[in-house]
């Protein structure tokens, strides 16, 4: 998206040095210059620009290198190692230089065709006649804004180019805000997505306790509103080992899963993650051997699973019923204990004075996977805060080059109109209205799209790790704000860039 909308940038830069050195191309051409050498002199000069930037760029990106690393270190425990890569560095310098090069070129290709008495009356030709639209004496509605979609239907063309653009960063700010929401203010969908069961406190029970009775006597509690195993081990299916989970009542559990089918309710059934389901291709209604230790059983897949953990979601699921086929002295170990009107260390102290001596770990799981997720909540707030750092940038950048080009192009009709009586504010809002309505339209079409399709194209990105599905809440009303925040920084930003339009005056452009 950067380098689109800078080549996007540089090729106005390009097409605004050509309208403002119009005459002075014609003298050239006039004076003998090849159109290859006039095409040299002004890519040189830009090229030159870009191979100076593109190198302060790449010096910059080696030295942050290891400041990033220690940001990685802090946050993952994972040591990070910088190295300088030349070959990185130079392949991006040229990727750049090549592309913008291309760029300039294609834009300044117009020269070949622009003839020297063209060029000394202003890029004027013989028959500059257009259509016509919204005849000023026909069309309904004020002056201004007549005058305003006149000049927007004028440049059709640029401004499908800026209505693209803002599509482009909307559906990426809109992305952002998405994703910072679901995974740093209401976690409960992002929890859900990497596979983790949202229970309040988890009990390890020790060797040789009576488990059963332990969960009942939990349940007896003050706050406790429901218990259930939550054991995993590991076990084959169909000779390949993955994952295994035992739980006594799926019906119970917060993270529901399962996306196709259900999951296992009786003995002689599993559940499987589509991942693994995909491996040894068999889903709903087939039948597969489930190895767990030394006894093999055969049994019914009822369902299809979708998370991120587990090495990619390569799981499976039966209840604690199935598991006594295979070991009839199962009894679970892990107990989920879900609280309601309790806080967890109130809990966890009143467990351990009745029945610490039983367990051989009482963990805080809310605490536990909320520390756990801090780094993510972090990252999404920095990539959140870039994104739309950019998009604020390219918004009053693009807007700033094609208002000035139009400035520039329509310096004499404006200087006519000043004369005749029109302000300057009445100016600036007709050149805000002739651009504000694209801008809001790019803003609106970006804005829909990011909200059908983020969850689509998260589901697209994050297949490879094992999810089939991603469901985030999508704020509307969050989302119209972020919307809404855009137009009116379109707006401003066109007003003021209009401002330039003060220094116009009929005795200036007389005097010129």
């Amino acid at each position: 998206l950067i380098v689109i909308v800078t080549l996007i940038v540089i090729r106005f830069r390009v097409t605004n040095m050509i309208n403002d050195g119009i005459v002075n191309l014609g003298v050239l051409k006039a004076l003998g210059y090849t159109t290859k050498q006039i095409l040299a002199s002004i890519t040189l000069q830009l090229m030159l620009i870009t191979l100076f930037s593109a190198l302060i760029g790449a010096s910059a990106s080696t030295a942050f290198d290891p400041i990033f690393g220690q940001m990685i270190t802090s946050f993952t425990g994972l040591l990070s190692e910088q190295r300088f890569n030349v070959l990185a560095v130079v392949t991006s310098v040229l990727i750049v230089s090549g592309l913008v090069m291309l760029v300039v070129i294609m834009s300044a290709m117009r020269i070949r065709k622009l003839h020297p008495v063209t060029a000394l009356r202003g890029g004027l030709t013989t028959h500059s006649h257009k259509k016509n639209r919204l005849p000023l004496d026909k069309a309904k509605g004020g002056l201004q804004f007549k005058l305003a979609c006149k000049s927007m239907f004028a440049n059709s063309r640029q401004n499908l180019i800026i209505l693209i653009i803002m599509i482009g960063i909307t559906f990426a700010s809109v992305f952002s805000v998405v994703l910072y929401y679901n995974i740093a203010i209401d976690k409960t969908t992002f929890y859900h997505l990497i596979g983790v069961e949202t229970n309040n406190v988890a009990v390890e029970a020790k060797s040789g306790t009576d488990s059963i009775k332990l969960k009942a006597d939990i349940e007896r509690m003050n706050g406790v509103d429901h218990t259930i195993f939550y054991d995993k081990s590991a076990g084959l299916v169909d000779d390949q080992q993955y994952n295994m989970f035992v739980i006594d009542d799926y019906s119970k559990l917060e993270n529901q899963l399962v996306f196709e089918g259900r999951f296992p309710q009786y003995d002689n059934e599993i559940a499987l993650s589509w991942v693994v389901s995909d491996m040894i291709h068999k889903g709903i209604g087939d039948t597969v051997f489930v190895q767990v230790g030394t006894t093999t059983q055969s049994m019914l897949i009822t369902g299809l699973s979708s998370s991120i953990s587990n090495g990619g979601d390569k799981a499976f699921y039966m209840t604690d019923a199935g598991m006594l086929k295979f070991d009839p002295d199962y009894r679970g170990s892990m107990i989920n204990v879900y609280l309601s009107g309790v806080d967890n260390t109130a809990f966890i102290d009143a467990f351990k004075a009745q029945y610490g001596g039983l367990a051989d770990n009482v963990t805080d799981y809310d605490q536990n996977i909320e520390n756990q997720s801090s780094i993510y909540s972090s990252a999404m707030l920095v990539l959140m805060t870039i994104i739309i750092a950019i998009t604020v940038t390219v918004v009053c950048l693009i807007l700033y080059l094609v208002i000035s080009t139009m400035i520039i192009k329509r310096k004499k009709e404006f200087g006519i109109m000043k004369a005749t009586g029109y302000t300057t504010y009445q100016l600036m809002t007709q050149i805000a209205l002739s651009y504000v309505p694209v801008v809001i339209g790019g803003i609106v079409i970006g804005g829909v799209l990011g909200c059908l399709f983020t969850n689509s194209m998260l589901t697209m990105m994050l297949t490879g790790a094992g999810l089939h599905n991603v469901n985030f809440i999508v704020k509307i009303p969050v989302m119209a704000l972020l919307c809404v925040g855009l137009i009116v920084l379109a707006y401003a930003v066109s007003m003021l860039v209009a401002r330039r339009i003060k220094n116009i005056s009929a005795y200036g452009l007389i005097m010129e």
